[in-house]
């Protein structure tokens, strides 16, 4: 494992937080109570609607989970809390990103509603927009990491498709984290959990504070500093894992690539292994027969798989073990990586949300609102394993080995590094967003506003365990390094430090800068209420930019070696969007209310300052007719 660092906020960011937390220690002292809920019988905006109207009087399929609630679950963090809902089905993860050694969207934390898939989903903050987790990828979304857990007053979850509001990534459902806006007072909590085994500890900080009458100081300004702290927890900390064998119950699902290396023989190798076995009684390498003929082959094994040093395949706290069942079969090694692997990992999150509301008149009001979060995320995953070397490359068996099993040409084989250690990466995901808006009445007319501009920086770099592929094959065929016998003398592990590779990293970059606007107004009235009516428009730049340092682009580091080299290729992208929105509610009695909706988006097209290409304008309009009673 590679030295725990310290995590630290950005130089700029600690007078603003040294700051918040002496306030919050001034107000907690003077134990002021919070205002009340200003939604209390108020007219409020529902997620998946542009309509004001009294909360819990919506018929739209949305949940909503209170502050309280969120509390009584345990969950610290918006990730945590998503798990815990039944509409999030498959949900990406921390736990998920462990086994994305191959770099890809690791440290991603994206919400899946309905199953619909993480691009469907649409996570807001206010309701407003966030960036996207910036590193490219299959999914593209928010990253629940960046969400100011502590802030969250509640958080309303759409069930439905809602394209026809906010835009196609809405299909699968919106989720809007709503934080508290009008708050006085000050409150502190500190929450920590340990575990009887060890592993997956935790222990976080939340602070608020708010002052400021909006009704008689005409202002309120209000600040949340979170910050937490997990523990890793493996595999080897948690009994019924270790009970659970997988060598013993689904020995198949074990990994060819062992330490010593695996070598496949071909039916003349094989054959001149044997015979010189039978030659040489007292001084070849022996199989497992009585004769000492190896016997290679097993349910799920190459029919010529040998392992020369398999003595040294113990198992227990070996991850290298011998099993007829398993892909070595009878005379080759597998590798049991559950045997102490991590579940899940470190990782350390500090967040600030600012939020100041001004009342300028009336029924017109001026608010901005500031957010800076920072996340890393320290991975750990079993040993790089070399690939399939086959006898093209010429690599021999060690002069030591020949004399001992007759075997001179080539040899195809396959091994694990582990005398390179675990491959441990890092990713830094950064977010801001910095939101100015006016939101009042004029006339009839409602109005609510705001220019938002998000970003969010993702750094993926890979610390340890990573070494160069040519240098470890050239170390090979020199004879410098021997993977077919473990070293007992630490040359192994000299060699594996001689040809690692620091500083490989990817570097991404998302940015939206959106401006939006909307008015909303009763038309007329029916049997169950007001007609209201809403139209908006929103227009948003999204911007991305990708690099890979000289490292990586080497596509030269084992187990991080890309298919492609344009994957690894710089890369700058835009694109602007612009969209049209009218909703209609009517109430047609108590029972009775139909909602119409009708969005018309124009996508253009994406600009790569790469090729200096751009692609064809893409446009799309959704419409909603909805019936509840």
């Amino acid at each position: 494992m590679h030295p725990a660092s310290p995590f630290a906020l950005r130089p700029g960011l600690r007078p603003v937080v040294a700051g918040i937390v002496a306030l919050i220690a001034s107000l907690a002292a003077q134990a002021q109570a919070p205002a009340p809920s200003a939604e209390a019988g108020q007219m409020v905006e529902i997620t998946g609607s542009s309509i004001k109207r009294l909360a819990g009087e919506t018929a739209l399929p949305v949940q909503t989970v209170t502050r309280e609630e969120i509390a009584k679950s345990g969950a610290t963090t918006a990730s945590e809390l998503m798990q815990l809902l039944s509409a999030n089905v498959g949900g990406l993860t921390d736990g998920a990103s462990i086994t994305d050694q191959s770099g890809a969207q690791r440290g991603f934390n994206g919400a899946n509603l309905r199953g619909l898939g993480v691009s469907s989903t649409l996570v807001l903050l206010n309701g407003r927009r966030l960036a996207n987790f910036a590193t490219p990828g299959d999914n593209a979304g928010v990253d629940l990491n960046n969400i100011p857990a502590g802030a969250i007053q509640r958080v309303e979850v759409l069930k439905d498709g809602a394209s026809a509001i906010y835009g196609t990534d809405a299909m699968g459902g919106v989720i809007n984290f709503i934080t508290r806006k009008d708050y006085q007072g000050a409150d502190v909590n500190v929450y920590a959990l340990g575990t009887q085994d060890g592993g997956a500890g935790k222990v976080s900080l939340s602070a608020s504070a708010g002052f400021g009458d909006l009704s008689r100081d005409r202002f309120n300004l209000m600040a949340t500093v979170d910050v937490q702290k997990l523990e890793a927890l493996r595999s080897s900390q948690r009994d019924w894992i270790r009970e659970y064998d997988l060598a013993t119950r689904l020995p198949a699902q074990l990994s060819s690539n062992s330490f010593p290396a695996n070598v496949d023989l071909t039916t003349a190798q094989l054959t001149a292994l044997n015979n010189f076995v039978l030659a040489n009684p007292t001084t070849a390498l022996r199989g497992s027969n009585p004769d000492g003929t190896w016997n290679p082959g097993g349910p799920v094994s190459n029919p010529r798989r040998v392992n020369f040093a398999s003595g040294s395949c113990t198992g227990g706290d070996n991850p290298n073990l011998r099993t007829a069942a398993g892909p070595g079969g009878r005379e080759g090694c597998s590798y049991n990586y559950m045997g102490d692997t991590e579940i899940y990992p470190e990782s350390q999150r500090a967040s600030l949300l600012s939020r100041l509301t001004v009342q300028l008149a009336e029924d017109h009001q001026l608010f901005a609102e500031a957010l800076f979060s920072q996340t890393r995320t320290d991975y750990a995953a079993s040993p790089a394993t070399s690939g399939r070397i086959r006898t093209s490359a010429g690599i021999a068996l060690p002069t030591a080995l020949q004399a001992v099993t007759g075997i001179t040409t080539p040899v195809d084989f396959r091994f694990r590094l582990q005398e390179a250690g675990n491959r441990t990466s890092r990713v830094d995901s950064d977010a801001t967003r910095f939101v100015l808006g006016a939101a009042g009445r004029f006339g009839a007319w409602d109005y609510d506003t705001a220019v938002n501009i998000a970003t969010n920086e993702v750094t993926d770099t890979n610390l340890s365990g990573w070494v160069s592929f040519s240098r470890l094959i050239d170390g090979i065929r020199s004879g410098a390094y021997n993977p077919f016998q473990a070293s007992t003398s630490g040359a192994g592990r000299a060699f594996m430090d001689s040809i690692r590779i620091d500083g490989a990293a990817r570097v991404a970059e998302g940015r939206s800068t959106s401006l939006d606007g909307k008015l909303t107004r009763a038309l007329g009235k029916l049997g169950g209420g007001d007609v209201q009516l809403a139209v908006g428009a929103e227009v948003r730049r999204e911007k991305t930019s990708f690099r890979a340092t000289d490292a990586l682009k080497s596509n030269d580091v084992t187990g991080d070696r890309s298919s492609s080299a344009a994957l690894l290729a710089d890369t700058s992208n835009e694109r602007d969007v612009q969209g049209l929105y009218a909703e209609i509610v009517a109430p047609f009695s108590k029972q009775w209310e139909a909602q119409f909706a009708l969005r018309h988006d124009r996508y253009a097209g994406v600009f790569n300052a790469a090729t200096n290409v751009t692609s064809p304008e893409l446009s799309t309009t959704n419409p909603k007719v909805g019936v509840s009673f």
